[in-house]
């Protein structure tokens, strides 16, 4: 897990019970901002819009070579990017 100026960026190892590896980023941002700002603006970064699937209710993006991107909003202004590679996708 590693922090600087507010972003924190954490690695999860795969585990035995078949996840695959993952990067996660928290950062936040102010509570008045809609999950369909958050959306839109994510979609705008990634240069594509999400695909129809989502990971625990939140949007998932599928990104090159196979990499997608869940992100999660809490009610407090909290995001968090999950970032990982299906265990059928090469990488």
């Amino acid at each position: 897990m590693f922090e600087r100026n507010g972003i924190v960026v954490m690695v999860i190892p795969p585990d035995a019970e078949g996840h695959p590896l993952s990067c996660g980023v928290m950062a936040t941002v102010g509570r008045s901002t809609s999950p369909a700002d958050l959306t839109a603006a994510v979609s705008a970064a990634f240069g594509r819009q999400p695909g129809s699937g989502e990971a625990a209710g939140a949007p998932v993006w599928e990104l090159e070579a196979g990499q997608v991107v869940a992100v999660a909003r809490d009610d407090e202004g909290g995001v968090l990017f999950t970032f990982w590679y299906p265990r059928a996708a090469a990488h």
